[in-house]
């Protein structure tokens, strides 16, 4: 059995990811912009949040904190997320749970699936409806568990129409004791269409599927 060197294996990632970054910049493109709300002033919240606004400072991503007092209304912060989502420079929202009690979590996690399934065929929607009839969403709510998505690599076949995509990535499950590290492969087909404010990238992925998805590691916390 092998042991993984967790903090050298991230420094790597975050090294070659500087190098990419770096080329894309040099290219004239576009550099991925994550967009962080945090809602009141939680400890732990603010420490999770932090961590990932210096990841992107130092990768070389953009990153937009935004910092709400714990009385914003369910409405406003929904309506925030809603100009996220159609936002063509953001590439990816983390709205930090929990929420205070008057917001529901439900709601908040819906508005995200919702707009991300705009990007996809069925087959996304038979996977979400699957994770919510098993009551997973409502535990990771119930739980206070955090999760944290690391894409390692994404393999795409230009020459296949529609173009397949195979990604591999990892999967951390924070919960208040421990730390679940799970593996995460996937695939699919992207298919051009034309851009939308609900689909602005311009492709629709279709027969996405899980094709591996088990535990790596347990850690406590």
């Amino acid at each position: 059995m092998q042991i993984l060197d967790g903090q050298l294996v991230s420094q790597l990632t975050k090294d070659d990811l500087k190098l990419k970054v770096a080329q894309l910049k040099t290219e004239g493109r576009k550099i991925p912009h994550l967009a962080a709300i945090l809602v009141g002033a939680n400890g732990a919240s603010e420490t999770y949040v932090g961590s990932k606004v210096r990841a992107c400072n130092e990768i070389g991503y953009k990153s937009t904190l935004m910092r709400l007092s714990d009385d914003i209304s369910e409405f406003k912060l929904l309506s925030l997320i809603e100009e996220l989502n159609v936002d063509p420079d953001v590439d990816g929202i983390l709205v930090q749970l929990p929420l205070p009690k008057h917001i529901s979590d439900e709601k908040v996690i819906n508005a995200n699936i919702t707009k991300a399934l705009y990007l996809a065929d069925g087959s996304a929607k038979t996977q979400y409806d699957n994770l919510k009839e098993t009551g997973y969403y409502a535990n990771v709510i119930a739980g206070n568990i955090s999760q944290q998505i690391n894409i390692d690599s994404v393999q795409v076949n230009t020459q296949s129409s529609p173009i397949y995509f195979h990604c591999w990535a990892s999967i951390k499950i924070i919960r208040p004791n421990s730390i679940v590290t799970r593996n995460l492969l996937t695939q699919g087909y992207l298919r051009n269409v034309s851009r939308s404010d609900h689909n602005p990238h311009g492709f629709l992925i279709e027969r996405w599927e899980t094709v591996e998805n088990k535990d790596l590691k347990t850690e406590s916390r």
